[in-house]
């Protein structure tokens, strides 16, 4: 009897060390996920065009070796040094972090290089506006002068807007939730340019998810060189994962545009620019064809139009925190109704 009770003795220790041990693994796999989580990434792509604007932001579509008289042939009306857009006709540089907590609310920070001056434009329609204004004599002599004046900023060989070039900072935050199996996102961007005049605005955003597709709506709050108050991008998203680890994602863009802003429109600081003309940022400019003569009708202010459809296909590269993509964008129009070029890009992103 005495040997039994001294092997229960020597058992219970044991038997009280392996349930405390237990309870603590338990404890391990039922703690709670962290309030706090972030992610970072660091990108190269070959080329930056926001929202499928591939071309240009005005009423005349850039043309390489278009005559002398064409007014967006490179040169004359150039932000870049080879037409208004895109953002980055270069390999850009792009990074970001997010900040997410556990309740559904996160913060944000996007950047990317530009190939031009969003300061430097900016600045060119303080030139037009304070000329016009302060010129004596008619209106056409009024416009004459500031537009002598804004062309006088950018002489050959054409580099006034690209030799200064400004980096895009969109800074984010929002709430982020479910219900049921539907999800959606209230949230605000707003968008700084280092350097920047007239080009700084907040923009809502409110998106609605529901397992492999998306739709989104994004309202611009202030007037800005790229856009008016009131403009709204509506976006329709697919997300399909593939095998090998692909991944392939279909985007159909839209916007419904103000058609009559601060920098965009149908007027500029003294009034009405006249029949088929229309004011972009630094001047009244008249839609025509690429001969530089013939009236373009089909180049004039809409309310809304499709922008773009951007089909794109990723992959990681194994575990190394890499991954490649690829991109085709097939054009729609701005918001004067011209036509955006086809293109296609590819890129990498490093994630941490």
């Amino acid at each position: 009897m005495n040997h039994k009770l001294r092997l229960l003795a020597a058992a219970l220790p044991l038997a009280f060390a392996a349930t405390a041990h237990a309870v603590e693994e338990a404890k391990k796999d039922a703690a709670p996920t962290p309030d706090w989580s972030w992610t970072a990434h660091v990108d190269v792509n070959s080329a930056y065009y926001l929202r499928g604007i591939t071309n240009t932001y005005g009423n005349n579509k850039w043309i390489d070796g278009a005559p002398a008289a064409y007014g967006n042939r490179g040169g004359a009306k150039a932000a870049n040094g080879a037409g208004d857009a895109p953002e980055s006709r270069d390999p850009a540089l792009q990074w970001g972090f997010d900040v997410n907590h556990s309740s559904g609310f996160y913060l944000g920070y996007w950047g990317s290089q530009l190939t031009y001056s969003y300061d430097r434009v900016g600045k060119s329609f303080d030139t037009y506006r304070s000329t016009a204004l302060a010129t004596a004599g008619t209106v056409a002599a009024k416009r004459a002068a500031a537009g002598a004046a804004v062309t006088a900023l950018n002489p050959a060989p054409f580099t006034y807007y690209s030799n200064s070039t400004s980096i895009e900072n969109d800074l984010y935050g929002g709430y982020a939730g479910k219900v049921g199996e539907l999800g959606y996102n209230i949230g605000l961007t707003y968008y700084v340019y280092s350097d920047g005049t007239h080009s700084n605005a907040p923009e809502s955003k409110l998106a609605l998810s529901y397992g492999e597709f998306g739709a989104a709506a994004q309202t611009l709050l202030e007037d800005t060189i790229w856009g008016n108050k009131g403009d709204t991008y509506w976006t329709a998203t697919w997300t399909k994962p593939l095998p090998y680890d692909l991944t392939f994602t279909a985007n159909l863009g839209y916007y419904t545009y103000t058609k009559d802003g601060t920098y965009l429109g149908s007027n500029d600081p003294l009034g009405s620019c006249g029949a088929n003309t229309y004011f972009f940022v630094n001047g009244c400019y008249l839609s025509v064809k690429s001969d530089g003569v013939t009236a373009n009708p089909d180049a004039h202010a809409i309310s809304g139009g499709f922008r773009h459809l951007i089909l794109g296909v990723s992959q990681p590269i194994g575990a190394t925190g890499l991954t490649w993509n690829a991109q085709a964008i097939i054009g729609g129009v701005n918001r004067f109704n011209v036509r955006q070029d086809d293109k296609v890009t590819a890129g990498i992103s490093y994630a941490f």
